[in-house]
């Protein structure tokens, strides 16, 4: 809802598409033979490692980690390097068709309401209780998107 409401503070366009893992992993084939790959290139099937590659670049997003911020951190691992760089191409891919993907779906209104201060105080007025269903399977960055919409106090959680 925060993305469908706020497009264009969170660099998208007015109707961002959603990719699901196989679309992603689609637009990611056609482009990951150009990257510069070391550890993670597979010349039988370039291609293999592309899920778990997705899956490190998701938890990557949900701790706004960009691309540039992965690789500083990840510096001498060819392994992270690598994907840091699939990481930079998705972004780019994504992007580039107006789309977001699953984890984009917590990191975006996480982005946008550490970002700015009058979403998150809107988002804050206009709930009085916040209801986290299947708490026991969330992640950090859901955890920082429920404490951020509750407050410092946490009294709207339920």
């Amino acid at each position: 809802d925060l993305i469908r409401r706020h497009p264009e503070r969170a660099g998208l366009p007015p109707r961002p598409i959603l990719l699901g893992e196989a679309e992603a992993l689609a637009l990611l084939e056609r482009r990951i033979a150009a990257l510069p790959l070391r550890e993670l290139r597979y010349l039988h099937d370039p291609t293999f490692p592309l899920p778990d590659i997705l899956r490190a670049i998701g938890r990557a997003k949900e701790e706004r980690r960009s691309p540039d911020a992965l690789m500083a951190q990840v510096a001498g691992n060819a392994r992270w390097e690598d994907t840091a760089r699939v990481y930079a191409l998705y972004q780019d891919v994504l992007r580039g068709h107006g789309a977001v993907d699953y984890a984009d779906l917590v990191a975006l209104p996480l982005e946008l309401l550490e970002d700015h201060a009058d979403i998150l105080e809107a988002e804050r007025r206009q709930w009085r209780a916040v209801l986290v269903d299947e708490y026991q399977d969330i992640n950090r960055g859901g955890a920082r998107l429920v404490q951020l919409l509750c407050g410092p106090d946490g009294r709207s959680l339920w």
